[in-house]
């Protein structure tokens, strides 16, 4: 992977077809930057229940995994909670270790 560039890809489990958006690491720092950004700005998805197709779940690494440094491995969730309806961050640890080898930072589960 660019470390210059944070991939994410996206998937659109109603249509049945993903597409590859590439980021300026300065533009995107890391996958909870990538989630709130676009809830916020993209989806806008405090207007719709968070059970709708138009919310989506975003779940990424940071650069720094698939290094030696301890807890870079951490695979990150951003997404509405159906429980308390906010937008909520959650983490795997180690999960993300299995991740690297996607060739990508992120994916968006839209639909």
């Amino acid at each position: 992977m660019e470390a210059a560039e944070y991939r994410v890809a996206f998937v659109d489990v109603s249509a049945g077809a993903w597409r590859l958006e590439r980021y300026r690491v300065g533009d995107v720092v890391g996958p909870v930057d990538l989630g709130v950004r676009l809830h916020l700005e993209r989806y806008r998805s405090w207007r719709a229940d968070p059970l709708d197709p138009s919310n989506a779940v975003v779940m990424g690494v940071g650069l720094l995994s698939g290094g030696k440094l301890v807890g870079s491995h951490r695979l990150v969730l951003v997404f509405r909670s159906p429980v308390s309806r906010g937008l909520h961050v959650s983490t795997m640890g180690g999960a993300g270790y299995q991740f690297v080898g996607a060739g990508v930072h992120a994916v968006v589960v839209e639909g």
